[in-house]
């Protein structure tokens, strides 16, 4: 019975926490014996930016010459050296997308490299590529973030076919022509309609500020926040500053119903998002307190999350951010 071929890494993956000189001298060991696997690599890789950060700009760029590394080992090499060289990152961004790279996520992390640490390459490379059909809709948006309004000529062709496009793009899209009469129609149309509910739920949480169709179904799901998703209305309200007027009345209203909004064991978050309005700290603070005494008499109400913001603001008077939704958003994409 033949044995099983075994991959060298657990030992450089063991010693990196028992003892790194070792561990760092095995990383270079594998990779200067030309080890193929691409796990293998990027582990090394991470093994000396944690440990060796010089010799990690050095397999780095080495990596990125041979031309022939996995697009994992392209993508963790332009990470260190963005982190160790930005100069040197913004040459191999450069020097990829120029040699026609195809995967789109080294072509992210090119644009992304290029956007921090050299604005004007990262105009000319999204225009570029848009220019040339990229299709990958990751890539796809990335380009539209760079440019901005920049993009409104590829922003309006997506629009011609929005309802055949990814949501992201569309979303993006839509943004960039926030004031335009035909994303306001796109807009009512998607609410209205609702077939599509990863392309709705897009539009809940992106923001569209400017556009009368967004704000007038956000603001009413913020404002009816008791007869609508609560999900919705956590969203919906995240969309505007804390002072606005019917903010902080739905913030009120649902503070002074935490007995019964607190019932619904699957989601507690409108509570927890009044509980954030720095414009309601007194009710907050006291209602707070409520919710303290009922949780310690009823501990299985709310989750741990729930809980520990109570404990948070009763026992160290420290209180959650209120978060605009489309800053959450952007953390989670």
């Amino acid at each position: 019975m033949g044995f099983e071929k075994r991959s060298p890494m657990p030992e450089p993956e063991i010693l990196k926490d028992h003892s790194p000189k070792s561990a760092v001298a095995w990383a270079e060991n594998l990779l200067e014996n030309g080890e193929s696997a691409y796990e293998v690599q990027c582990r090394s890789l991470e093994i000396l930016k944690d440990h060796s950060p010089k010799s990690a700009v050095v397999w780095a760029e080495n990596l990125l010459e041979n031309g022939e590394s996995a697009y994992e080992v392209q993508c963790r090499s332009l990470e260190i050296l963005k982190d160790y060289n930005p100069k040197s990152a913004v040459v191999w961004a450069e020097n990829l997308l120029e040699n026609g790279v195809r995967e789109k996520e080294v072509q992210c992390r090119c644009l992304e490299i290029l956007k921090d640490h050299n604005p004007k390459s990262a105009v000319v490379w999204a225009e570029n590529l848009l220019e040339n059909g990229v299709r990958e809709k990751e890539v796809q948006c990335r380009c539209l973030e760079i440019l901005g309004q920049v993009a409104a000529p590829f922003a309006e062709k997506i629009l011609e076919n929005w309802e055949k496009e990814d949501g992201a793009v569309l979303r993006r899209a839509l943004k960039i022509l926030e004031t335009s009469p035909k994303t306001n129609r796109i807009v009512a149309t998607i609410f209205k309609n609702r077939n599509n509910k990863r392309l709705y739920f897009l539009m809940i949480r992106g923001t569209l500020l400017k556009t009368p169709s967004w704000v007038a179904y956000t603001s009413n799901k913020a404002k009816n926040w008791n007869f609508v998703n609560r999900r919705d209305a956590v969203i919906c309200m995240g969309h505007y500053p804390p002072d606005t007027a019917f903010v902080i009345q739905a913030c009120q209203e649902i503070l002074d119903n935490w007995h019964t909004e607190i019932a619904n064991p699957g989601f507690n978050y409108h509570i927890l998002k009044a509980l954030s309005n720095p414009f309601q700290r007194d009710l907050a603070r006291q209602r707070a307190g409520e919710m303290h005494r009922f949780l310690q008499t009823n501990p299985f109400a709310g989750d741990a999350i729930f809980k520990k913001v109570i404990e948070d603001i009763v026992d160290r008077n420290e209180w959650q951010e209120w978060k605009l939704s489309d800053e959450e958003m952007e953390e989670s994409e």
